[in-house]
């Protein structure tokens, strides 16, 4: 069981950071005017990373996802304090996906405790 775990957090920490790309490329698609609906493809990327890492042992990478998928819910057309809002939160998230490592996962942690 422990192997199958720590397999599954290597490949989170492979696969998320393409995920991560898409978020990238979708928030640069992101302009002033566009509609809460034209932010979809955006919120169902950032929400499957915000699952996914929370479930897995990531927080940082969950709440920095969970930020960024409240303002984009919360938005009825892009204004110019939006879409700063939304690259910065993009930013953050970025650079919590940036720093995981299968190492850096509370499950592995326990994992290590339990092993004392």
């Amino acid at each position: 069981m422990r192997e199958q775990i720590i397999a599954l957090l290597e490949r989170h920490c492979r696969t998320i950071t393409q995920e991560a790309a898409l978020i990238g490329q979708s928030i640069g698609k992101v302009t002033i005017g566009m509609e809460r609906e034209d932010l979809e493809p955006s919120v169902r990327h950032v929400h499957k990373i915000k699952g996914s890492s929370g479930s897995l042992g990531f927080p940082s990478v969950s709440r920095a996802a969970q930020a960024l998928e409240d303002r984009l819910r919360g938005i009825g057309r892009v204004d110019g304090t939006a879409l700063a809002q939304i690259e910065d939160m993009n930013a953050r998230l970025q650079e919590a996906v940036c720093r995981i490592t299968p190492e850096t996962s509370t499950l592995h942690q326990k994992f290590k405790e339990a092993d004392k």
